[in-house]
């Protein structure tokens, strides 16, 4: 909603993981990776990280669209979208997330302090728990 004037989940910087079998949906969304391998694959240092939200967000005046970055996430959660400028992520709607503000279930919810990798690892984990699966993000396309 706020990246964009539509509301339209197929380009939404937020995904929801649907395991049919089990008629479940978990929200996935960036990590904000403490070591960023979408930081370190932009030849164009077009991803920084926010000193005050700890989110990492991408200059569109300096991303070149070369996808080393939707190739460098591992959770897939760098996405391209024609025809926006840019690569996109959650960057944390710049420190006040509105998916956490408007969900109606809270199904959505921002932890407070910065990611581990044991964080990451045990978001995954509740993910494959809830899902009976490994979460597998959609790239549009």
């Amino acid at each position: 909603m706020r990246h964009r004037a539509t509301v339209d989940p197929t380009r939404a910087n937020i995904a929801v993981l649907v395991s049919h079998e089990e008629h479940r949906r978990v929200p996935f969304t960036c990590f904000q990776c403490p070591d960023a391998p979408c930081q370190a694959a932009c030849p164009t240092d077009a991803i920084a990280r926010d000193e005050t939200t700890g989110a990492l967000a991408v200059d569109a005046e300096e991303c070149i669209l070369c996808g080393a970055c939707v190739a460098a996430c591992p959770y897939g959660n760098m996405l391209l979208f024609d025809p926006d400028p840019a690569a996109t992520k959650c960057d944390l709607c710049r420190g006040n997330p509105e998916c956490a503000a408007v969900c109606p279930q809270r199904a959505i919810t921002v932890a407070e302090g910065r990611s581990t990798e044991a964080d990451i690892e045990a978001a995954l984990e509740a993910a494959r728990l809830e899902l009976g699966a490994a979460p597998v993000r959609r790239h549009p396309g």
